[in-house]
C-alpha cells in the first residue's frame, strides 16, 4: 500500500501542474500537458497494485478546476485517455527495465523515448483530436499539439522527476557545469527554458492562444522538441560514457588496493598523483595528505639526498630506477624499503609520468644480515678449527710419527748383520719420514707458520713454490712498499689465495698463475690471475669453486671480492681490504 506522504505529494505536484497547464491553454490547447507527466511518473515510480490509488486521485482536481468551455464528457474522455496513457506507459517500460535504468545508457533511453515520447502520445493524440473535433476544430491540428504537448512533457518534465530522488545527481546537476550534459541536468535546463518560454510569450502576446495563431503555438511546440530530442540523447551519452570511465577508474582502484605491494602513480611534473590503499596504510595519511606531501619528506635524513636525485635524474632521462632507503612508517620506526618505478606513456607516445611499487624488505635484509654474520662465524670457527688441527698435526701426530722414525733408525742399526730385515727397516723408516713431511706440509697449510709470524708475503711465496711443477708455473709479485699486515687482514688474504689457486689448478687447465700482492695508502690487494679456460660469471659456474665462500670472507671482514672471467679468456680474482685499521694496531703494537 503507498505510504499516505507519497500519496499527499503526488496529489500536491499534480493540482499544481495542471492549473498551470489550464492557465496556458486555450480553448483545450496547451503547449505542454505536465500535469500527465505527472501521473506517469507516479506510475512508473510506485507498485502496480497501487496505481489505483493515484489514478483515482486526478479524479477531484479534474473535475473542480475545469477549463474554461469544457464539458462533463469532455473531461471524462481525457480523463481515460491520459489514465491510458499513463498505465500504458508505465507497464511498458517496468516490464523490460525491471532496475529502472532508463537514463543510464543509450539503449535504455531509447527504449524509454520510444514508448514514452513516441508510442503513448501518438495513441493519446488520436483519443484528444477526435474529441475536439467533434467541437468543431481541426483534427490533424489538434492531433499536432496534442501530440507534442505530451512528447515534450515526457522529454522534459518526466526525466527531471524520476532522477530528482537520487540525490547525489540531483545535487550534482544543479551545482556542476558538467552535469548540465548529463540527463537530471539537461532534463533541468529544458524545463526552465520551457517554462520561460510560455511566461515570455504570454507576457508578449497577452492570451497565448488565439484561434487564428494555433500555428505560433505549433512552432513553438517543434521548435523545442528539435531542441530537446538531441540534447537529452547527447546528456545519456555523456553519462554513459563518464560512467563507464568511473567504473574503469573503481575497477583500477579496487584491483590496486588489494595488491600485496605499495603502488603510486605520478604525473609527467614529478609529483605523485596516486598512492593505492597499501601505501596509505604505511605511512598513516589519507590520500589527499599524502598527494599534498612530498614522498621524500618521510625517508631518512641519510637516504633523503641520494633518492631525490635519483628520482629526478630518472624523470629527466625517462629511464627505469630502482632505489633501496628507509622510510618513516605511521608508528615512527623506519623500514627499509626497496622503490621502483618505470615511465608510462599514452597512446600518442607522450610522456605522462611514472608508475612503481615499493616493497618493505626490512624482514629479508635483516635475514640476509644475520646469515651473513652466522657465515662470517662459520668461516672464522673454520679457521680457528684449522689452525686447531694443524697444531695438533704439527705438535703431536709429526712429532709421533718422527719419533717412530727414529726408532725404526735404531732398531736398523741393532740388525745391521740382517741384511733383509735392516734394509725392510730402512724402507719402513724412509715412508714414516715422507709421512712425516706431509702432515708437516698439511698443518702448514692448515696453519701457515709464515701468516702468523706476520710475513704474509713470505706465506704466499712459499704456496706458489709448492704449487709449481714442470707443466705450470705459479709467480708470486710483491709491491716494494708493502706495509706490515696483521692477522686480521693476513689470514682471509691468504686463505683466498689458497681457494682461488686450488680452483686454478683444480678446473682452469691453466699452464701460467700469477699472485699479486700490493697496497695503496689506504688498502691492500690480492689479484690471482691465470689462463686457463675462464666461465661466465653468474652462470654455468661450476661445482666446488668456492667465489662464494670468498666473497663472504671478504664481506665479514670488510673487504671487496671481485670476479673477472670469460670462456677462453682465463680468470682473474681480487680481493681488497682497507688498511687502516691494521696500520693503527701495527703502529700500536
Amino acid at each position: 500500500m503507498a505510504s499516505p506522504i507519497s500519496v499527499l505529494l503526488f496529489e500536491i505536484a499534480f493540482l499544481v501542474t495542471y492549473r498551470f497547464d489550464i492557465a496556458s491553454a486555450q480553448n483545450g490547447a496547451a503547449p505542454f500537458w505536465f500535469a500527465d507527466a505527472v501521473l506517469f511518473c507516479a506510475l512508473l515510480l510506485s507498485r502496480p497494485k497501487d496505481w489505483w490509488l493515484y489514478i483515482l486521485g486526478t479524479i477531484p482536481i479534474r473535475f473542480l478546476f475545469v477549463p474554461q468551455g469544457a464539458s462533463s464528457w469532455l473531461l471524462l474522455v481525457l480523463f481515460a485517455s491520459d489514465s491510458i496513457k499513463g498505465l500504458l506507459s508505465a507497464w511498458l517500460l517496468r516490464r523490460a527495465s525491471r532496475d529502472r535504468a532508463w537514463f543510464d545508457n543509450l539503449h535504455e533511453f531509447s527504449r524509454y523515448f520510444l514508448v514514452a515520447v513516441v508510442l503513448a502520445p501518438v495513441l493519446s493524440a488520436f483519443t484528444g483530436a477526435a474529441s475536439h473535433t467533434v467541437l468543431g476544430d481541426s483534427f490533424w491540428t489538434r492531433w499536432n499539439i496534442r501530440f507534442l504537448g505530451d512528447a515534450l512533457s515526457s522529454l522534459v518534465l518526466a526525466p527531471f522527476i524520476l532522477l530528482a530522488p537520487n540525490c547525489k545527481r540531483f545535487v550534482k546537476g544543479l551545482r556542476s557545469v558538467e552535469a548540465l550534459f548529463e540527463p537530471i541536468g539537461a532534463s533541468g535546463s529544458l524545463l526552465v527554458i520551457s517554462v520561460l518560454s510560455i511566461v515570455v510569450t504570454r507576457l508578449e502576446r497577452g492570451p497565448f492562444y488565439l484561434q487564428s495563431r494555433e500555428d505560433s503555438l505549433l512552432s513553438l511546440q517543434l521548435s523545442l522538441l528539435v531542441a530537446s530530442v538531441p540534447f537529452m540523447f547527447l546528456s545519456v551519452i555523456t553519462y554513459q560514457q563518464r560512467r563507464k570511465l568511473t567504473e574503469s577508474e573503481e575497477r583500477f582502484r579496487s584491483l590496486v588496493d588489494v595488491a600485496p605491494v605499495m603502488l603510486w602513480i605520478s604525473g609527467s611534473d614529478a609529483r605523485c598523483t596516486f598512492f593505492n590503499k597499501p601505501w596509505l596504510s604505511f605511512t598513516g595519511l589519507s590520500l589527499d595528505e599524502q598527494t599534498e606531501q612530498d614522498w621524500v619528506g618521510r625517508v631518512h635524513a641519510e637516504d633523503r639526498r641520494r633518492c631525490a636525485n635519483t628520482y629526478l635524474s630518472a624523470f629527466k632521462s625517462r629511464e627505469n630506477f630502482t632505489l633501496e632507503y628507509r622510510l618513516l612508517r605511521h608508528d615512527g620506526v623506519y623500514r627499509w624499503v626497496l622503490h621502483t618505478g618505470i615511465p608510462r606513456y599514452g597512446t600518442d607516445g607522450s610522456f605522462l609520468g611514472y608508475i612503481g611499487t615499493r616493497v618493505d624488505f626490512t624482514d629479508r635484509r635483516e635475514a640476509e644480515e644475520h646469515l651473513r654474520k652466522l657465515s662470517s662465524q662459520l668461516l672464522n670457527a673454520q679457521d680457528i678449527e684449522s689452525c686447531r688441527i694443524g697444531h695438533e698435526l704439527h705438535d703431536d701426530l709429526a712429532q709421533k710419527l718422527c719419533a717412530l722414525s727414529m726408532d725404526l733408525s735404531r732398531y736398523s742399526r741393532d740388525y745391521k748383520g740382517n741384511g733383509n730385515l735392516a734394509a725392510n727397516l730402512d724402507q719402513l723408516e724412509q715412508k714414516l719420514r715422507d709421512v712425516s713431511q706431509d702432515v708437516v706440509r698439511l698443518s702448514h697449510q692448515l696453519r701457515p707458520a709464515t701468516v702468523e709470524g706476520l710475513a704474509l708475503s713470505a706465506a704466499l711465496r712459499n704456496l706458489c713454490q709448492q704449487a709449481t711443477n714442470g707443466n705450470r708455473t705459479v709467480l708470486f709479485v710483491q709491491s716494494e712498499d708493502l706495509p706490515p699486515l696483521l692477522e686480521d687482514l693476513s689470514l682471509p688474504l691468504y686463505r683466498i689465495a689458497q681457494e682461488a689457486l686450488r680452483n686454478a689448478l683444480t678446473h682452469s687447465g691453466a699452464t701460467h698463475i700469477s699472485v699479486e700482492l700490493s697496497a695503496s695508502p689506504t688498502t691492500v690487494r690480492l689479484s690471482v690471475r691465470d689462463n686457463g679456460c675462464g666461465f661466465v660469471v653468474g652462470s654455468n659456474m661450476k661445482p666446488g669453486l668456492g667465489l662464494s665462500g670468498m666473497s663472504e670472507r671478504m664481506k665479514s671482514s670488510g673487504g671487496v671480492f671481485i670476479t673477472a672471467s670469460k670462456p677462453g679468456a682465463g680468470t682473474a680474482v681480487t680481493a681488497t681490504m682497507p688498511l687502516t685499521r691494521s696500520m693503527k694496531v701495527s703502529s700500536t703494537g
